[in-house]
């Protein structure tokens, strides 16, 4: 199992990596808004997706030629799975799937507001795709007033091992953790970003803690989606202790 993306107290949706790609299960409660959300033409993966029965919808793109699916009762709970394939070809076009995490990510993000507590939504997901297959595309994450309160009081606190998460991103990517170890910095907007430095021997830096009111995740070919599950990963860790504390 891969690092949830979100609450594990009220899990709507996992991410699992398979042996040919990756699978986001999704609560029942949740599904049907997103197959509402991303609904679209139908093209079968592979015979062992169509089998299992596909919704009616899947994203598709193809110039970078990949696809998925929501296929039902395909999860170990039971649940209706995303299914989404690697793409076929040179090893860096796995990076061009990361636009379309970006719609999934934002479909996802909704069910925050559902809270069977009633809470208030945390966490927000904007994805934003710019020349997609060959820069990448951006995604943003925006932290809510709610966590920003909690993550006040626990200002210069370490609470997220990045260099773990990091390291099992891009492992489970197939990437060599290191020769493709990241090191982030601040910029002036108090964002996030991640910036590839092949020749560092190890990762540098915490995801912060403070006033941040978004973090903006940019990524280049190898290890694109990798930095999308780093910092999906560290802020599901975050999200988790605010939740256990009331927030």
């Amino acid at each position: 199992m891969f690092h949830p993306i979100r609450d594990r107290l009220t899990v709507w949706y996992e991410l699992r990596l398979i042996e040919d790609g990756f699978a986001v299960d999704v609560d029942p409660r949740a599904h049907v808004e997103l197959e509402k959300l991303l609904r679209g033409p139908v093209r079968p993966l592979t015979d062992r997706v169509i089998a299992a029965g596909l919704a009616p919808f899947v994203f598709n793109d193809d110039h970078c030629g990949y696809g998925g699916a929501l296929v039902r009762n395909a999860s170990p709970q039971g649940w209706p799975s995303y299914v989404v394939k690697w793409p076929t070809g040179r090893f860096h076009d796995r990076a061009n799937m990361s636009a379309s995490l970006g719609t999934l990510f934002s479909a996802l993000s909704l069910y925050d507001a559902h809270d069977a507590g009633g809470k208030a939504q945390l966490l927000s997901v904007e994805g934003v795709t710019t020349d997609v297959g060959y820069s990448g595309a951006d995604m943003q994450v925006i932290v809510t007033p709610a966590l920003r309160r909690w993550c006040a009081q626990h200002a210069g606190e370490r609470l997220v091992d990045v260099e773990e998460i990091m390291h099992d991103a891009l492992k489970a990517m197939g990437a060599n953790p290191e020769r493709f170890w990241q090191q982030a910095d601040i910029d002036d907007e108090d964002r996030l970003s991640f910036t590839a430095d092949t020749n560092a021997s190890q990762f540098s830096g915490d995801v912060p803690i403070g006033k941040d009111r978004g973090y903006t995740l940019t990524g280049h070919n190898l290890d694109h989606l990798s930095y999308q599950f780093a910092l999906l990963g560290a802020l599901a860790k975050i999200h988790d202790l605010a939740r256990a504390e009331g927030f």
